[in-house]
């Protein structure tokens, strides 16, 4: 239930923002408008290669014959597998072929010109953003669309890397064109994707907007780590096994042994360790923090050195023999170092962030949260995963089936 509110919270949070932004006009802004198209038109252009340039790719059973005729002897077994693997190599096949025919059918009928002398890289510095670089129907594309893309690194190596890379910016807009003229926009899968990028997308800008409005100064990020130091701070955590013995006697002979090669650190918490728990994690206690534990079992884990086996050590729980696996190093623990500086500003901008959101619930967009259908949802959650645990116990062939119907419900 915790896991689930702190969903829920987050939701909320990301749908306030969105209010927001609506509510300031951020979604006119011409970044957004920009990002919004290049991505609309990406989606109708992939989305018009595979149903029109490429479609539906059909096998026959008498080209499966054909093919196993003419590559395996007589000898072979036409299997079930076979079968399927020979479909999938003349499906290959026939994918290279029609996509090696795509800019062809694409542009038939239309006149397509490149100005191949308007695009050698020695000339870039020379070249005005108004110069048309290419030409299609009543299209002009200029310099100044294009040179982005095609002065990176690898559009930047030579004239024939160039010329595609203007082909290709030619094939994506026919294909938005072709799109919109099938009435690709009104594609189930169109609308869905371009609804759930026009919101992240806005949502995303806008808090990039805000944080940048609510960058601190110096002196105010050195009084919040002054305020804040132990959330910010990493103290040195050490990873852990121990062994915990009900006698002095009986930790040292187990030592012995542990140093001698007879018995591992995990056999000997299996097998002698008084942790009730030692059976199931075999000694294996997790990341410990400095200062977080028994004063004096604390001073002997943290003088150990890697893979060092210590003790025995009294703590009221008994004697204890530990050996340290891993070791995470103190951070973050002077103002004046780079690292720890960048780490207190994150959590000063998260913070503000934060009241910001909070302002809004409170302010401007009031939140109502339904408890007593928050309260029946969880219970029937609770029941449906304990009738489920049931039905895997029971029948463990049905747990793969279980978990795969869980996958497809949260995909």
């Amino acid at each position: 239930n915790k896991a689930m509110l702190g969903l829920l919270d987050k939701a909320i949070s990301v749908n306030l923002l969105y209010l927001d932004a609506l509510r300031l006009g951020k979604d006119n802004d011409p970044r957004y408008q920009e990002d919004l198209r290049a991505f609309s038109d990406g989606i109708l252009a992939g989305l018009y290669r595979r149903e029109h340039l490429v479609g539906r790719i059909e096998v026959t059973p008498h080209e499966i014959d054909a093919f196993f005729r003419e590559n395996f002897t007589a000898q072979t077994e036409l299997t079930d597998r076979l079968r399927l693997n020979i479909e999938a190599m003349i499906r290959k096949e026939k994918l290279s072929q029609r996509r090696a025919t795509n800019r062809e059918r694409l542009r038939a009928g239309l006149q397509v010109e490149v100005q191949s002398d308007e695009l050698d890289p020695a000339d870039d510095s020379l070249r005005h953003d108004e110069q048309v670089v290419a030409a299609y129907g009543d299209r002009s594309i200029t310099w100044g669309e294009v040179k982005g893309r095609l002065t990176t690194l690898n559009h930047s190596l030579d004239l024939e890397h160039r010329l595609e890379a203007v082909n290709e910016v030619i094939d994506g807009e026919l294909m938005v064109r072709k799109a919109r003229a099938a009435g690709l926009e009104e594609d189930p899968v169109y609308r869905t994707r371009i609804a759930e990028f026009r919101k992240t997308r806005l949502v995303n800008q806008h808090r990039d907007d805000l944080i940048r409005g609510m960058e601190p100064a110096q002196e105010e990020v050195t009084a919040f780590y002054q305020k804040n130091q132990e959330r910010i701070a990493f103290r040195e955590r050490r990873k852990i096994l121990m062994v915990v013995l009900p006698s002095e006697k009986q930790a040292a002979e187990v030592k012995r042994r542990i140093n001698d090669g007879e018995i591992t650190v995990y056999e000997a918490a299996a097998e002698y360790s008084i942790d009730p728990n030692a059976e199931r994690t075999l000694g294996d206690f997790g990341w410990v923090e400095k200062g977080s534990g028994f004063p004096q079992l604390d001073d002997a884990t943290f003088d150990l050195g890697l893979d060092e086996l210590g003790g025995p050590v009294e703590s009221p729980a008994g004697w204890h023999l530990v050996k340290v696996v891993d070791v995470r190093y103190p951070r973050f623990n002077d103002i004046s170092d780079e690292e720890t500086r960048k780490a207190a500003r994150r959590l000063l901008l998260k913070e503000k962030l934060n009241q910001y959101v909070a302002d809004l619930r409170r302010k401007e967009f009031p939140v109502v949260v339904y408890q007593e259908n928050l309260q029946r949802l969880f219970r029937e959650e609770a029941q449906w995963i304990a009738a489920e645990s049931k039905e895997m116990a029971a029948h463990p062939e049905r747990a793969r089936e279980i978990v795969e119907d869980m996958r497809r419900l949260v995909e």
